[in-house]
Parts: structure tokens; C-alpha cells; sequence
């Protein structure tokens, strides 16, 4: 008996962490340098490196963090929302804009359906989406 209860006592531990895992905040990246942390879904994807290989290689990762999210939580998971925003937001450190913007407006879609419109992360996905906006006038203008 005292073996099933120490295999009862690990998997409660095991339930603990997801439980402690999923209640972790989400930072979403406004466009900088910022540690962001997809919950579950990955690992910590800290975007510091402004080398065009540490650019790539944070698109990668964040690339391989959003097909996590939405294989173990599926496409409209809050999550795996802020996770897409965050690979929009790599999309832009090496200047990919268009690819951004295109996942900027699909992922703010998706957050009003399914967050709602005054939602935090929606509002921050309206915002990184208009500061790439932006960023574009502004390259089109000076270009």
C-alpha cells in the first residue's frame, strides 16, 4: 500500500505543476527585448541576440513553440494566442513585416472571437499589430 500512495503522491505533484504551469503569466513582446514565456507550450525564448543568425534562430524557436501550443492546445487556446503574437513579434526583429502583420491581424481576429474585444492580450495584439503598421509606413516613406 504505501507504494500506491507514493504513485498517488507523484501524480498529484505531476497535476500540481501543469496546474502552477498554466497559471503562469504569459509576457507578451511589444516589438523589444523581452523574456517571453509561452507557458506550457515551450520552453523560455529570451530574444536578445540581434544577429541576423540569433534573429532566425529566435524565429525558429518561437516557430516550433506555436506548433506546440496548437498540438497540445489546440488553435483558439489564450496561449496559444499570445504564442502566435509572440512569432509575429519575431517576424518583425528582422524586419519581416509583411509576414507579421498578416499573423498580427489573423491572431487579433481570433483573440476578439475568443477573448473579446477588451481583453488585455487582444489589446495587446491591436498594439504590437499597429506598431508594425506603423514601422511599414514608416520604411515605405523613408525607402
Amino acid at each position: 500500500m504505501p507504494q500506491l500512495r507514493g504513485q498517488a503522491q507523484g501524480r498529484r505533484t505531476a497535476a500540481e505543476h501543469l496546474i502552477h504551469l498554466f497559471k503562469a503569466p504569459t509576457v507578451l513582446m511589444g516589438g523589444g527585448p523581452s523574456l517571453l514565456r509561452p507557458g506550457v507550450c515551450g520552453t523560455q525564448v529570451k530574444q536578445s541576440d540581434s544577429t541576423e543568425a540569433g534573429e532566425h534562430q529566435a524565429v525558429s524557436l518561437h516557430e516550433q513553440t506555436l506548433a506546440d501550443c496548437e498540438r497540445v492546445l489546440g488553435s483558439n487556446h489564450p496561449r496559444t494566442l499570445a504564442s502566435r503574437n509572440n512569432l509575429a513579434s519575431a517576424y518583425r526583429a528582422p524586419e519581416d513585416l509583411g509576414r507579421a502583420i498578416s499573423l498580427y491581424e489573423q491572431t487579433l481576429a481570433d483573440c476578439e472571437r475568443v477573448l473579446g474585444a477588451d481583453h488585455p492580450t487582444t489589446k495587446v495584439v491591436r498594439s504590437n499589430m499597429a506598431a508594425a503598421r506603423q514601422q511599414a509606413d514608416t520604411d515605405l516613406i523613408s525607402g
